[in-house]
C-alpha cells in the first residue's frame, strides 16, 4: 500500500510494512516484516533497566536519543503492530520509526543518570528528531546557600 505524506517540509514516499510506513529504499528489495522482526529480536535482548537508547538510520547516523525507565518496554513500543504511532505520537515520530535500521542502548544506574546522559548526548550529537535540549543551556539546578545568616535557595544553571 503506497502513501504520500508530508511532515515539516519532508515529502515522503512510503510503503506500509507491518503497520509502519517505511520510506522507499532506492529500489532495494526489503522483506516486508523482516526489517521489523530483526529490530524486535534485538530489542528483546535489551535489559529492563533505566538507560538511554539511540535509534540509527541505515548509514549509522543517530536519528533520536531517548531515555527509559525500562529500556526494553520503551523501545519495543515503537515497533508493536498495535503501536499506532501516527495517532499516538504524530507523523514525525512515525516517520522516524520507519527510518530506524539499528538501535543501541547505554544502561544507567538510575533514571536521573539516564536523564543527564540523554541531555549530554542530545547536545553533543544533535539528532534530527530530538527537538528539545539542542541549545547550549544546561539543566537548572537549585543552589542552597548555607554560609549566610539566612540560607537562600536559588535557581541556577
Amino acid at each position: 500500500m503506497e502513501d504520500k505524506h508530508s511532515t515539516k517540509g519532508l515529502s515522503l514516499s512510503r510503503t506500509i510494512y507491518c503497520g509502519l510506513l517505511r520510506p522507499e529504499h532506492d529500489g532495494q528489495d526489503v522483506t516486508l516484516c523482516g526489517w521489523v522482526q530483526r529490530l524486535r529480536d534485538k530489542i528483546a535482548l535489551f535489559p529492563r533497566t533505566p538507560g538511554v537508547y539511540l535509534t540509527k538510520d541505515r548509514e549509522g547516523r543517530v536519528l533520536y536519543v531517548g531515555k527509559a525507565r525500562d529500556l526494553r518496554a520503551r523501545v519495543s513500543s515503537y515497533f508493536q503492530d498495535s503501536a499506532g504511532l501516527l495517532n499516538s505520537r504524530g507523523p514525525r515520530i512515525e516517520h522516524m520509526a520507519a527510518l530506524v535500521e539499528d538501535i543501541d542502548f547505554l544502561e544507567c544506574e538510575t533514571e536521573v543518570d539516564a536523564l543527564l546522559k540523554e541531555s549530554r548526548l542530545i547536545k553533543d550529537i544533535q539528532p534530527p528528531y530530538n527537538e528539545q535540549l539542542k541549545d547550549d543551556k544546561t539543566f537548572p539546578y537549585l543552589e542552597i546557600t548555607t554560609a549566610d545568616n539566612f540560607p537562600g535557595v536559588y535557581v541556577t544553571r
